[in-house]
């Protein structure tokens, strides 16, 4: 079981190996989409969970998640942002999407 964390900002990659890796979660991380994207055409299936941030360059989080499902349908995706804009707001495609505030012990279980 690993989480793959994609987001453009190093130091919030960083901040997700430390949180999810001290609860015993293993993590790989990818700077963008396409790293993202290769990193699961090798190791899809040790992957259970894939986060990634919505405010990227180039292909943007909902783009990314949009192809994983394609790819990979029964890959669970999170798609967050450290981006607060509340009066654009992002709509999911995805009718099973559900927001998860669940705390990171939660995930380990």
């Amino acid at each position: 079981m690993s989480v793959l964390v994609v987001d453009d900002e190093e130091s919030v990659r960083f901040i997700c190996e430390i949180v999810l890796g001290s609860a015993g979660i293993p993590v790989i991380t990818a700077s963008s989409a396409d790293d993202a994207l290769e990193i699961l055409d090798t190791e899809a299936e040790r992957i259970t969970l894939v986060i990634s941030d919505y405010h990227m360059p180039g292909t943007r989080g909902d783009e990314l998640v949009e192809q994983i499902v394609a790819r990979y349908p029964d890959l669970p995706t999170l798609l967050w942002s450290t981006v607060e804009n509340r009066e654009r707001g992002i709509a999911l495609k995805d009718p099973m999407a559900k927001e998860f505030p669940q705390r990171v012990q939660t995930l380990a279980s």
